[in-house]
């Protein structure tokens, strides 16, 4: 078992135990070893969230973002933390974007399924 899913899997039984810090530090921790290594981003950005940290789980999902555009997770997790800060048409704003990712990525999938096989 690599480092990365040791810390993954450490973390993943933090979360399940709301043991909050001690999974964020194991994400952390992952992402120490691979900082582009989203899963673990996204895991940071859930236990803030469960911390009620709003501004650093969105500005986690939006490190996210940067390292994959057309993560529509990561932009749903923006929409949700703005409506639990209470911004009702920010968190509109950034649903509109996750649906409009989630859009291309299922066209894309029914262009490649159209696609002739040669």
């Amino acid at each position: 078992m690599s480092s990365v899913q040791h810390h993954i899997l450490a973390a993943m039984r933090f979360y399940q135990s709301k043991k909050f810090d001690e999974a964020r530090a194991q994400y952390e921790a992952a992402l120490v070893v691979d900082p582009t290594f989203t899963t673990a981003l996204h895991g940071v950005a859930l236990c803030l969230f469960q911390q009620e940290r709003w501004d650093e789980s969105i500005a986690t999902a939006e490190k996210i973002l940067v390292l994959d555009p057309n993560d529509a997770d990561a932009q749903g997790h923006i929409s949700r933390c703005w409506m639990r800060k209470g911004d009702v048409p920010r968190a509109e704003l950034e649903a509109a974007k996750e649906k409009t990712i989630r859009w291309k990525l299922q066209l894309r999938e029914q262009k490649a399924a159209e696609k002739p096989k040669q």
